[in-house]
C-alpha cells in the first residue's frame, strides 16, 4: 500500500489483517528482512523453500533448543527443509502452535495452584515444555516471572467488571469474612472473602482481594483497607454478617468507621 501522508510504500502484513488485528505489522517497502522477522516471531510463517531467511528464523534454527539436548521441530519430524512438500509441514505445524493460548494455560496453571510466578523460569519446567513441543523455544514463548507478573495484573483488571456485575445481581445480601497474616517476607496482608448466592441462588465464595496493611494494626486501618474493597466492587448497599475473629482490633473496625463509608445494617 501507498500511505497518503509521505506517498511512501510499505509492505502491510496479510496474516495480521485475516486476525483482525487493529494494529497489522507494516514495513517500509525498500527493506524485506524486518517483514521476514515479524511473520516468523508472530505467525510462524518460514521464508520460502531457497529464499532468504530473517535474522528471527536464522536464529531460532540455529539455537534450535539444542542449547537443552533437544530436537527442533525439523528433526523431531524428521523432515526435510529442502524439499518443498515437507517443508511445507513445517510450516503448518510452527503455524497451529498457538503462543498466546500457550501462555494463557501457563499463568492459568500459576495462578490457579498459587504457584510463585519464578516457576515459569525453572529449568525443568522448560525441559519438560521442550520435550513436548520443540516450538516453545523454537518461538521463544517462555515467560518470564516479570512477565507473568504484568499479564495476570492485566487479566484481573480485565475480568474485574464481571465479578461486580455478578455481584450486582446477587439476589440477597454478601456476607464477609476477614483475617491477617504475615508472609514469609514480612508482608502484613488481610484475606477478604465473600459468600453470597448467585442470580441462579447457588452458593458462592470467594476471596476477593488481599490488601496489604502497611500501618499500625488499629482497627481504623483495618476498616479502611476492608473498606477500599468493598467500595471497589461497589457491594456498600448489600452488606450482610461479618465473620471475624476475637482480636481486639477487629472489634474497633466498626462503629463510626462503617458509619462514615455510608454502611448501615440492623442489629
Amino acid at each position: 500500500m501507498t500511505s497518503q501522508k509521505d506517498e511512501q510504500r510499505r509492505w502491510v502484513c496479510r496474516a495480521c489483517i485475516r486476525k483482525r488485528n487493529p494494529c497489522p505489522g507494516n514495513f517500509d517497502s525498500d527493506g524485506i528482512q524486518n517483514a521476514y522477522n515479524h511473520l516468523f516471531s508472530e505467525h510462524g510463517i518460514r521464508a520460502p523453500f531457497s529464499k532468504t531467511k530473517g535474522t528471527a528464523e536464522k536464529k531460532a534454527d540455529f539455537l534450535s533448543v539444542k542449547a537443552t539436548g533437544q530436537k527442533s521441530i525439523v528433526e523431531a519430524l524428521k523432515l526435510d527443509l529442502h524439499n518443498p512438500r515437507e517443508q511445507a509441514i513445517a510450516n503448518t505445524v510452527i503455524k497451529r502452535f498457538d503462543r498466546d493460548h500457550f501462555q494463557r494455560l501457563l499463568m492459568n496453571w500459576i495462578v490457579a495452584r498459587n504457584h510463585s510466578f519464578s516457576i515459569a523460569e525453572e529449568n525443568e519446567l522448560r525441559e519438560i515444555f521442550d520435550y513436548l513441543n520443540p516450538l516453545v523455544s523454537v518461538r521463544d514463548v517462555n515467560l518470564t516471572h516479570t512477565t507473568m507478573k504484568e499479564k495476570a495484573t492485566s487479566a484481573f483488571k480485565q475480568h474485574k467488571q464481571k465479578v461486580v456485575e455478578v455481584l450486582r445481581k446477587a439476589p440477597g445480601l454478601i456476607h464477609i469474612s476477614f483475617d491477617g497474616w504475615i508472609s514469609g517476607n514480612r508482608h502484613a496482608l488481610y484475606g477478604v472473602c465473600w459468600f453470597f448466592r448467585d442470580e441462579n441462588n447457588k452458593p458462592c465464595k470467594v476471596t476477593i482481594g488481599v490488601p496489604e496493611l502497611s500501618v499500625s494494626h488499629t482497627g481504623t486501618n483495618i476498616a479502611a483497607e476492608i473498606l477500599d474493597v468493598i467500595e471497589a466492587y461497589q457491594i456498600q448497599d448489600k452488606i450482610g454478617y461479618f465473620t471475624l475473629d476475637n482480636a481486639e482490633n477487629n472489634e474497633y473496625c466498626y462503629g463510626d468507621n462503617w458509619w462514615r463509608a455510608g454502611i448501615r445494617w440492623q442489629d
